[in-house]
């Protein structure tokens, strides 16, 4: 997932973020990251068994929904 960002969102925005990557990290589901050079946060999951087909459509579902919470959660603080 790539989320613009622009790193004078502000404060409040990136505590968010630890935050969020602190509880993504401690589920082991996944973590961000951010690319200064393109203002971008990224949510990064690994699928790490590839013998079950079944299991990564599961992964990946799970992913696009995760990754389109997130995206609410921090468009909600960016409007703050």
């Amino acid at each position: 997932m790539i989320i613009p960002l622009s790193p004078v969102c502000g404060d409040s925005i990136w505590r968010q973020i630890m935050v969020i990557n602190g509880e993504l990290a401690a589920n082991n589901e996944g973590t961000l990251a951010y690319i200064d050079a393109a203002e971008t946060l990224l949510l990064i999951h690994a699928i790490t068994d590839l013998t079950n087909t079944y299991h990564i459509i599961s992964q990946l579902e799970s992913f696009v929904n995760q990754q389109e919470a997130l995206k609410n959660i921090l468009q909600e603080y960016a409007k703050v």
